[in-house]
């Protein structure tokens, strides 16, 4: 894996997440903005192939990212984290074609605070 998803990620943690997460946590505060700026940087499907709508990568990178937001905040990289591993690998050994779709719409979802459209 080339480093710069790493270091993407890890950028924006330092900036967006890190400084924020204790008040997250005192105040009981779900952090919508910040997650969706993890999914436009791909950090929602990391496992998923491009041609569904992920990232491409395997479970190695998805593993590094997490750890990075980890670092950052440990609830918000649950949340990427429960979105990629039985959201996205649920559906991608599961699903049949139409489903599939779903796991693009899992990570759009994340960055969205709409439905998308038929």
């Amino acid at each position: 894996m080339t480093t710069a998803p790493q270091d993407a990620v890890r950028a924006y943690v330092q900036a967006e997440v890190a400084p924020h997460a204790a008040a997250w946590d005192k105040g009981h505060t779900f952090p919508a903005a910040a997650l969706r700026g993890l999914a436009e940087l791909g950090c929602y499907g990391v496992a998923v192939p491009a041609e569904l709508g992920g990232a491409g990568l395997d479970y190695l990178a998805l593993a590094v990212i997490l750890e990075e937001i980890a670092a950052g905040d440990g609830a918000t990289s649950t949340v990427v984290s429960v979105n990629n591993c039985p959201v996205c690998s649920i559906l991608m050994a599961y699903g049949n074609a139409p489903s599939s779709g779903s796991v693009s719409w899992c990570r759009w979802r994340a960055a969205s605070n709409s439905a998308p459209s038929a």
